[in-house]
Formats: structure tokens, sequence, C-alpha cells
């Protein structure tokens, strides 16, 4: 699978056109209930179940927390984790009161995540095992309703920061509630899950 954004860029991975990919692969090409393929980020798996599909995510990497930035005459308090693309995550009292496209875009270019920047996700606390999630996509310059691989960034970090296990729940703009499931030993994540759904809403024919 090759993802590519508004922008015409390339991004390493998306964790909603991976759901939609598989459903498509098993719709349209014969593939089972269980499938995988390859990303730039690495082998995903995936299993289809009815309109739900479970990805088997690539390893996190590079978890960095309590990274200190400095925003024009602001100093943020951010965590950072790879989770197949790069990902800053922001914890806040209220999700609603963040100018996500402004504050998105400053933080998506600073150096420190240069030169390929990197997604913003702002993180709001709902439960002892559920957040609420807002996401400022590079390639789309701009919020999106949800972002994939944002969902499992925040779910990790949430995870790391108020040190739960087994599945955290979180909510995306547009509406839908995703699930993050995740082992954790020695400080690192392993068997990272992100499932979701995946419906088809329109077929047509284009020629290329």
């Amino acid at each position: 699978m090759r993802y590519y954004n508004r922008d015409g860029g390339e991004a390493e991975m998306c964790g909603n056109g991976a759901r939609c990919f598989a459903r498509f692969a098993n719709k349209v090409a014969g593939a089972g209930d269980k499938i995988s393929f390859e990303t730039p980020a690495g082998i995903i798996g995936a299993r289809l179940h009815e309109e739900s599909v479970t990805l088997e995510m690539s390893e996190p990497k590079d978890l960095r927390m309590n990274v200190r930035l400095q925003i024009e005459s602001e100093e943020a308090v951010v965590h950072y984790i790879n989770s197949g693309v790069p990902h800053v995550v922001v914890p806040v009292a209220r999700i609603d009161m963040v100018n996500v496209r402004s504050k998105g875009e400053k933080m998506r270019r600073h150096e420190m995540f240069a030169p390929n920047g990197a997604n913003v996700n702002f993180l709001e606390k709902r439960g002892p095992k559920k957040i609420a999630i807002r996401t400022y996509e590079r390639g789309v310059e701009d919020e999106t309703l949800a972002c994939g691989t944002g969902v499992v960034a925040s779910a990790l970090v949430f995870a790391a920061t108020e040190n739960v296990s087994g599945t955290v729940g979180v909510l995306v703009r547009g509406g839908s509630e995703l699930m993050v499931g995740f082992d954790r030993s020695a400080g690192q994540f392993h068997n990272v899950t992100l499932t979701g759904p995946a419906e088809f809403v329109f077929e047509g024919t284009i020629e290329i």
C-alpha cells in the first residue's frame, strides 16, 4: 500500500487508509478475512470482521516524553512517538478550546522535527481508558476528522503517562471511537493494534 496526501506527498503509513485498503482488497481482489500488506512503515496485518477492521501495526519507536518546545514566546511540553508516522502528542484540558490549525502548524514545522515534520495531536482525557483527540496532519496542512496513526500515537502516550494497560478507546473529531490495543514491557510497546470501521460509500470507474 502506498498512500499520498492532499499535497501529493507520500506518507509512510495511514491507519484509516490501511483499514479501507484491507476491506477493498477483501471485496475486490478476493483476499481473505486475514491479510497482510507492505507499507513504507513495515508489514501491516489486518483482520476483518464485518465492517470493522483490526490492524496489526508496525512496532512504534522513538518514544520521547516531556519534550520542551519553544513556540514563539511560549514554551510547550509535548510528547513524541513514531507509530508508523511521526507524531507529537499534546495533552490539554479541553480540546474544544484549542486552535488546532494555528498551534498544530507551528509544532508540525518545528526545527526539532525537521526535515520531514510531524503530525500534531491534542489529547483530552475522558476516562480511565478513554481519550478524545484532534489532529493536525502534515500533507493536508490542516485539521482532519480522524488520523489512525495519530489515534495509536495518542493512545500509547496516554498509556505511558497514565500507566494504564489493556485497550484504550479514542474518540476522533469525525465522531467514531477507535480502539487501540497493546502490550507493554520494559517501557516499550509491542503487539499494537488499531480497530475501527471501514465502510464502502460508493463505487465508480475512472480511466488512468
